[in-house]
């Protein structure tokens, strides 16, 4: 049941929750681990679409739904779920939280079940405008660059932020044995295709790079236009394979 006393607010992109609500709500209803939850947004939504809902953080304080499941894990370490235990894990906004992001994946592959799907969501910094600002400010992002975090708790694992890129994402995902089923973006800003130009001309250069290089950057998913010229936040939805 949840509290409507105490609603549970956002962190993060408005555009991001709502892209990562209609991928998982697409699926068919089943178990779900809510991983850095947060306040409980997501997992609200999913609760009231009849989801089994459990959550995790690693600062659990900040939850603000009631009667819904609820464990203090660092997503950096061992989760405390057994082995096939998820239908669907849901990761909002949190992976960039992390300092050992391929140890979270494949945590995230050993609970999901045969068939199960990891949803991520993360800052996109690889789009035509952060590649823009990095050229002209030599870095990404203001909040990293100030460390402005909301958090209870003052321990290192709740007050890390990095610049997480797609091939990173991929690389862990692949090692941890999850196939990518899709990758997109939230809507690019207004007056984005003013941009198409130079996405056409880093397309075109970058075809003569040596092949493994465009293997280890991932240069065809990072410069399709899916991606691109995309907005602020990627999703991935990724499967473990059915036994």
């Amino acid at each position: 049941m949840v509290d409507s006393g105490r609603e549970p607010k956002m962190l993060g992109s408005r555009d991001s929750h709502a892209l990562l609500r209609k991928l998982v709500t697409a699926e068919r209803p089943g178990r779900i681990l809510d991983a850095a939850c947060g306040q409980g947004p997501l997992a609200k939504v999913l609760l009231e679409l009849g989801y089994d809902v459990h959550c995790c953080d690693v600062d659990p304080a900040m939850f603000q739904l009631a009667d819904v499941p609820i464990d203090q894990a660092d997503l950096n370490q061992a989760l405390p779920y057994p082995d096939a235990s998820f239908d669907y894990v849901a990761c909002a906004n949190a992976i960039h939280r992390l300092y050992n992001v391929p140890g979270a994946v494949r945590e995230f592959a050993r609970i999901l079940r045969p068939g199960g799907k990891l949803f991520l969501t993360f800052n996109h910094y690889s789009n035509l405008g952060k590649r823009l600002r990095f050229l002209f400010y030599g870095s990404l992002t203001n909040k990293t660059n100030e460390q402005r975090f909301v958090q209870t708790i003052d321990v290192p694992a709740a007050n890390v932020r990095q610049a997480l890129f797609f091939p990173q994402v991929k690389h862990a995902l692949d090692h941890a044995g999850l196939n990518i089923e899709r990758v997109t973006s939230t809507r690019p800003r207004p007056g984005s295709f003013l941009l198409v130009p130079l996405a056409i001309l880093i397309r075109l250069l970058t075809t003569v790079a040596p092949i493994h290089k465009r293997a280890t950057n991932c240069i065809r998913e990072m410069n399709s236009f899916a991606l691109l010229p995309g907005g602020k936040h990627l999703a991935v939805v990724a499967s473990k394979p059915k036994a």
